[in-house]
């Protein structure tokens, strides 16, 4: 049965696509003030702070995971400095529409009463727009890791698993044109259960 070696990339899709969500939630609650539009950027950026959470708690493994390969090597700190970056100003973000939306049920006894204020959506906008470009910017290196990045006619094929051999390396080491795939035919498996790659 087949067992997920890191949980790193399953992870990563929520945390994207919900701040990236909570984004354009907030520009709308920013030009609207509507107060159901602040909730609305609430729940969505409070899943995707979750995820944020949960990708940094498995993108340890990953690293461990992938150690040796050269983009990796590259990439990853920048990679995760972006991603504690996401969390913070994305939890700063939240911060402000907690504490405004707690304030305004306090003070008017309805969390959705009027329009929000200016000053608030301004910079509860902000944060949110801005977490959500920190983390389309770290999706796309964690993405190029896994990948591979384009340049020119030549792509750098990068292993989806360490322990198979797919001659990866050898590209990443030679920057053989990406045609070479073609030549890839269906793995062999061998005793030890490990894939084969025939070229």
């Amino acid at each position: 049965m087949y067992q997920f070696p890191v949980y790193h990339p399953l992870v990563v899709h929520f945390p994207v696509a919900l701040l990236l969500l909570s984004g354009i939630s907030s520009l709308v609650w920013l030009i609207t003030g509507s107060p159901q539009w602040r909730l609305t950027t609430l729940f969505i950026l409070s899943a995707g702070i979750l995820g944020a959470i949960a990708a940094l708690v498995t993108g340890e493994p990953m690293h461990e995971y992938s150690r040796g390969m050269p983009i990796v090597k590259a990439l990853v700190k920048e990679h995760k400095a972006l991603g504690y970056w996401t969390l913070y100003v994305g939890s700063a973000a939240l911060v402000v529409l907690v504490i405004y939306s707690l304030l305004r049920k306090r003070n008017t006894g309805n969390a959705v009463a009027a329009r929000d204020t200016l000053a608030v959506r301004l910079i509860g906008a902000l944060l949110t727009v801005t977490a959500a470009v920190l983390v389309g910017i770290t999706g796309h290196l964690g993405g190029t890791m896994a990948w591979g990045e384009k340049k020119s006619d030549t792509s750098m094929l990068l292993r989806p698993d360490t322990r198979t051999e797919i001659f990866a390396e050898r590209i990443l080491m030679r920057g053989e044109a990406m045609d070479g795939l073609s030549k890839i035919e269906q793995p062999e498996f061998r005793n030890s259960g490990e894939p084969s790659w025939k070229v």
